[in-house]
């Protein structure tokens, strides 16, 4: 029997202590009082990294996205926390793969999404769908969308399920 991993938690950042408000304060200001805080934690709660070390950051950029780490926050140390205020900058990895666009939902003429594949084992297999296409793009899909010539990579028949598990609402479509 595989053992579960503990939940880890990292905090990176303070608003209120002592039912006090501290969003007022400078970041590095409110980084000082987590750093105190942090003194008596043990795992799973753990105190993010933080560096004003542009090469450091970097280096961490790269290396603790295998870890699950989808990229950095950048702040500044004079800033005071802003609820709803979007001036802090976020670095994320990206990735792109090339997929095959093997199926289309809605009318072939108009589009509504793709429904993509990869090469697995030599079969086509359903990886996922497009976010729901502009008007603009159906069209411009729909005009270049010709019925298959030759039998379809994928079987005639899909599992219910098979396209809805890439749904953005996490449910089933009906």
């Amino acid at each position: 029997m595989a053992r579960e991993r503990p939940a880890s938690y990292v905090a990176f950042d303070v608003l209120a202590i002592a039912d006090r408000d501290a969003r007022g304060l400078r970041l590095d200001d409110r980084r000082a009082l987590l750093q105190e805080l942090a003194l008596s934690w043990s795992p799973p709660l753990n105190l993010s990294p933080v560096t004003r070390d542009v090469a450091e950051a970097a280096q961490w950029f790269e290396a603790l996205t295998a870890s699950g780490i989808e990229g950095l926050v950048v702040k500044g140390g004079a800033q005071p926390y802003v609820g709803g205020d979007r001036t802090w900058i976020k670095v994320k990895q990206r990735y792109t793969l090339d997929v095959v666009c093997a199926a289309v939902t809605g009318a072939r003429e108009r589009p509504q999404e793709l429904v993509v594949g990869l090469p697995v084992d030599g079969a086509l297999r359903i990886v996922g769908r497009s976010s729901p296409l502009s008007a603009a793009a159906s069209r411009a899909l729909g005009h270049l969308l010709r019925k298959p010539e030759g039998p379809h990579p994928w079987p005639a028949g899909v599992k219910p399920g098979a396209v809805d598990r890439f749904n953005r609402s996490g449910r089933e479509r009906v």
